[in-house]
């Protein structure tokens, strides 16, 4: 898998994290779902695609958006709209990942 920070639009990071319309059809159905715009998706999950490669670690999309819709509902009850790349980096830290493969 190519590395999400290299990409250059959100087309990009949809297609190297996404096999296939299926997948894709499935991140944008999330992203209508939260209260997060697409940006802030793709934002969150480049930042979670370093994160695993820093890991020596990778994980399948379906795993690495559950773990934002995780993310997600952790704040639900916080006033306002917390960054969502800086919730997951504050979920990573404290709680870690047992998703994916690898490390």
């Amino acid at each position: 898998m190519k590395s999400i920070k290299s990409a250059s639009s959100v087309k990009d990071v949809l297609n190297q994290i996404s096999h296939g319309k299926d997948q894709r059809q499935f991140l944008l159905d999330q992203v209508d779902e939260s209260p997060y715009s697409l940006q802030e998706w793709e934002e969150s999950l480049r930042y979670f695609q370093g994160w695993l490669q820093k890991q020596g670690r990778t994980a399948e999309l379906e795993t690495m958006v559950g773990y934002i819709n995780c993310c997600i509902a952790s704040i639900q009850q916080t006033p306002g709209l917390p960054n969502l790349k800086d919730t997951l980096s504050d979920m990573l830290e404290h709680h870690g990942f047992d998703g994916g493969q690898g490390g």
